[in-house]
């Protein structure tokens, strides 16, 4: 874990493994948020998953009165002007992909 550290003390995390998905994880998010009273919130995630969690949160975060912010991890696979030619990366974006059409669909006709 990269936030514990000497300057985020372990008691200041909290962890979700309850949520089966982006969606789920926002929507608890926001309930954790509401019962601490609290109205913003840093996002961090790899960078081809930012671009589902911007359209989960952009959904989301405005109805329940919150201040959000992505911000994209560095790891090492992410080549952001070669993902094109790397097997892990073009992976997650289809992946990625194919989750937002599915959100969109299920957002539109659910």
């Amino acid at each position: 874990m990269y936030l514990t550290n000497d300057e985020v003390p372990p008691g200041a995390l909290l962890f979700d493994d309850a949520s089966k998905s982006s969606w789920d994880e926002a929507v608890n998010t926001l309930a954790l948020m509401r019962r601490e009273g609290r109205k913003r919130v840093l996002i961090v995630s790899d960078p081809p998953h930012l671009w589902r969690l911007n359209w989960v949160w952009s959904r989301l975060a405005p109805t329940a009165g919150v201040d959000y912010r992505l911000i994209a991890s560095e790891p090492h696979w992410w080549h952001p002007a070669r993902w094109r030619a790397d097997e892990q990366s073009r992976s997650f974006v289809a992946s990625e992909l194919i989750k937002i059409a599915f959100y969109e669909f299920a957002h539109r006709w659910g």
